[in-house]
């Protein structure tokens, strides 16, 4: 089914944006089916985004973990960033230094530092799908799961067998996750439209950068545009 989500995404998700696309995008400790990313204007212009990506694929996990804390608060101390991640304040400190010498974050006084400018490259949505033929309850905690990370969680299930199952459909809705049902015959629609809310604003941003990180050289990520 994967096949004819991708070839409807432009008509289902009516993108007014640049579109990236993958499968099997990791998160925690499973894989989104289908992730899509409206990219930001910005990433048409390699010059400005490069030195960026460049940086965020040196990072490993736990440093996009600490970026991302400091992308969302603004401004912090490396005393906060270790209360908040746990992390001895040792390895926030040597993680600070290499955010520093990438330019990913600026001292703003003697003890406090900002992130500069990345974030304006940074997606401008993100969209998970998970497909299924019939098990509807998993696909609901895999979207469940989702949801915090991305702006719009979806599923997608085979739109004959789904579009007349209203109980379910209202489960769906309950939650905000979106519906999807897609045709073999390339006919799709959205049997429920997903809700932005709620977010976690720094499970959000660590996606983000993730996908930022992985556009520039992972072959998995495929692209149209508007």
């Amino acid at each position: 089914m994967v096949p004819q989500i991708v070839k409807s995404l432009s008509d289902i998700l009516n993108q007014n944006s640049a579109i990236a696309w993958a499968t099997e995008f990791n998160k925690g400790y499973r894989q989104i089916d289908i992730l899509v990313a409206h990219l930001n204007d910005f990433f048409g212009n390699e010059d400005e985004v490069l030195p960026i990506t460049r940086g965020l694929r040196q990072l490993k996990y736990t440093q996009i973990e600490v970026l991302s804390l400091i992308g969302v608060k603004g401004r912090v101390t490396p005393q906060y960033l270790a209360e908040k991640t746990w992390l001895p304040l040792d390895q926030i400190k040597r993680y600070v230094s290499d955010f520093l010498s990438l330019g990913l974050i600026e001292k703003v006084s003697k003890r406090s530092y900002a992130p500069t400018f990345w974030a304006k490259y940074m997606p401008k949505c993100i969209i998970s799908i998970e497909a299924k033929l019939a098990d509807w309850p998993t696909a609901l905690k895999q979207a469940l799961y989702n949801k915090p990370a991305v702006d719009f969680s979806y599923v997608a299930f085979p739109l004959a067998v789904f579009s007349k199952r209203k109980a379910v459909l209202s489960e769906f809705q309950k939650y905000g996750i979106g519906v999807l049902g897609i045709s073999q015959n390339g006919k799709s629609e959205i049997l429920v439209h997903p809700k932005h809310d709620p977010i976690h604003p720094v499970d959000h941003l660590i996606t983000a950068i993730k996908v930022s990180k992985e556009l520039s050289f992972s072959n998995k990520w495929r692209h149209f545009q508007k």
